[in-house]
């Protein structure tokens, strides 16, 4: 939920400052994303969930590998609050799923 704020926070500000949102949004830079596979960048991609609303997309004009259904996109910084803060239920989505990855890569859970 905190990644999506974001691009949608800065859309209502037109690029302004946004004094008082502190700890949903600190600043556009604040949740890096990376792809898990690595590699180049090959193309230039929106993020965005499956909600079909304005605060789902995570980050906009960012430059990433060539992803396929299933590879795995890291949102850093999001929070503890993961589970928490989804949308569970919401257009009949099933509870979120937590995955931890290890330091060495292996993704647990």
């Amino acid at each position: 939920m905190r990644p999506s704020l974001v691009p949608f926070a800065l859309r209502c500000s037109k690029g302004g400052e946004l004094p008082g949102i502190e700890p949903l949004f600190s600043s556009p830079g604040a949740f890096p994303v990376r792809a898990l596979k690595g590699g180049p960048a090959e193309e230039t991609v929106t993020l965005a969930g499956r909600l079909c609303t304005a605060s789902d997309i995570i980050a906009e004009n960012l430059p990433m590998p060539r992803l396929e259904p299933g590879d795995i996109v890291i949102v850093g910084n999001a929070g503890a609050y993961g589970a928490t803060l989804s949308p569970a239920a919401f257009s009949s989505l099933p509870k979120a799923r937590e995955f931890f990855l290890t330091e060495d890569g292996r993704l647990l859970g």
